[in-house]
């Protein structure tokens, strides 16, 4: 997993790339990332390096090729939890209530969940949040097996 720094980089580096045809030399990416000194843009590059972003020929100007842009899995666990936060939008009363979330006849929960599932979902206390997760959980279950 790649630190925000190293990914500002790694951007920094490709848009660079893109609009003029060749990667940046070191000064150029210091400049960029507000660092005074060329060895913090060098343990940058040696850690995306490492990781298999980047790839550098030594003892050459300029010399730094994007191999790829993401990291695949900080990609899929992003996508998994944008997912289930889609799935907690479209929750309905009847899932809750049969998760035991809230009661059948509590509107004012509902009301609360309905118009602002995360704010209910942070302050809820007890094991109000475990019983939600546990629908998103089944539900997320549900797509992954049918899609």
């Amino acid at each position: 997993m790649l630190t925000s720094r190293q990914h500002e980089l790694l951007r920094f580096i490709d848009g660079y790339v893109k609009q003029r045809g060749s990667a940046p030399n070191f000064g150029e990416m210091a400049e960029a990332m507000h660092l005074r000194s060329k060895a913090g843009i060098v343990r940058m590059l040696d850690a995306l390096q490492e990781r298999g972003f980047i790839r550098r020929l030594p003892q050459r100007a300029r010399s730094v090729e994007i191999l790829r842009l993401h990291d695949t899995a900080t990609t899929a666990a992003l996508d998994d939890f944008h997912n289930r936060l889609r799935i907690m939008v479209g929750i309905d009363m009847h899932e809750l209530v049969e998760a035991g979330a809230i009661a059948a006849n509590d509107r004012n929960a509902w009301e609360s969940f309905r118009l602002d599932p995360y704010r209910f979902f942070i302050r809820a206390d007890d094991d109000t949040p475990a019983k939600i997760w546990s629908v998103i959980e089944r539900r997320a279950t549900k797509r992954g097996s049918h899609g």
